[in-house]
């Protein structure tokens, strides 16, 4: 369902890897699963609390207010739902590892509706450019693999296509 790095940057050739899941912290520290293999519209924001070029695309993911993301993060409390209008493109965020993020100022960049997950296994595994970098999904259909959007507008269109 996602990209190799031989693959990057060009969906309509994209391979596919084994991962099904990506296992992580959430800002909270509990242990947590994306599953990536649903048919349905996904997207997945690779960022840091410290890259430069994450800062604009914080700023536009807080800016975006109303919308409801239920990713399928997995907790032994079970799914998460946050409130308000749905978006048809489930999105998750991916930071590196507790090591090396500090989930205080992460708290202080992320929206109420995100989902966050510290996990430097899944970098390497999704292979993505350099942060901030977003893939799409439709389904097992790679439809975007680039640098992330910073302007609300797009990031908001995108997670309604």
């Amino acid at each position: 369902m996602w990209p190799s790095p031989a693959s990057r940057g060009n969906p309509a050739d994209s391979e596919r890897i084994g991962a099904t899941f990506l296992s992580g912290l959430s800002l909270s520290g509990a242990e947590v699963r994306v599953d990536l293999g649903s048919p349905n519209p996904m997207a997945v924001l690779f960022l840091t609390s410290s890259c430069h070029g994450c800062m604009p695309v914080w700023s536009a993911l807080r800016s975006i207010s109303g919308l409801r993301n239920s990713c399928g993060l997995r907790s032994r409390f079970g799914l998460r739902n946050r409130s308000g209008p749905s978006q048809r493109r489930r999105l998750v965020a991916i930071v590196p590892d507790p090591a090396t993020e500090n989930a205080g100022v992460l708290r202080s960049l992320t929206p109420d509706w995100l989902d966050v997950v510290m996990s430097s296994s899944a970098w390497l595994e999704m292979c993505p450019g350099p942060a901030p970098w977003l893939i799409a999904a439709d389904g097992l259909r790679i439809t975007y693999s680039g640098p992330a959007p910073s302007s609300p507008r797009k990031l908001r269109r995108l997670l309604r296509s």
